[in-house]
């Protein structure tokens, strides 16, 4: 009679300790407070994914990723794409990427080719003319040589500013 009352209250004492961890570990209803909250999530994670792999590209082949003739315009998304995703046998992509390095998912050119933020807007992206690598995008200088911003929420282009989601600091 001994061993099953220790045994009974081992059992219980574990199942306890299982409950208890449920209850604090437990999977909330939703990640996000509001739709709003993982559209901007997900538009972040779009632009980190492209800056990371127009640095990328850069690193390999000491230039960016864009036309001669669009330096300092938004440039034609679905090239940059093609151009970062090899996978499509384009002139403009192989010539472009001759090693073919995989710099951007696949998921982009399968997915949102055209480069579109959470709520269908293009995203921009610009990249500098100066020698030094300084690209003036609104009213603000931006270092990198690059710039890459949605016109976020309200879908308005405000250059990086308002509730834009852009790529600098």
């Amino acid at each position: 009679m001994k061993f099953f009352s220790k045994y009974f209250w081992v059992c219980m004492s574990f199942m306890i300790a299982i409950a208890i961890y449920l209850l604090i570990n437990w999977p909330r209803s939703h990640p996000y407070s509001s739709p709003e909250e993982h559209a901007v999530t997900k538009t972040k994670s779009y632009i980190h994914a492209v800056d990371t792999a127009i640095y990328s590209y850069h690193g390999e082949y000491d230039k960016f990723p864009y036309s001669e003739s669009q330096k300092k315009v938004d440039q034609n998304c679905s090239i940059i794409v093609a151009i970062l995703t090899p996978a499509t046998n384009s002139a403009r992509s192989l010539e472009a990427n001759p090693k073919g390095i995989t710099f951007l998912e696949d998921y982009f050119l399968d997915r949102n080719p055209d480069l579109r933020d959470a709520w269908g807007n293009s995203i921009h992206i610009w990249f500098s003319t100066n020698q030094d690598g300084a690209l003036r995008v609104g009213g603000e200088m931006v270092q990198e040589g690059y710039a890459i911003w949605s016109d976020g929420p309200n879908g308005k282009n405000e250059y990086g500013q308002g509730d834009d989601i852009r790529s600098w600091k």
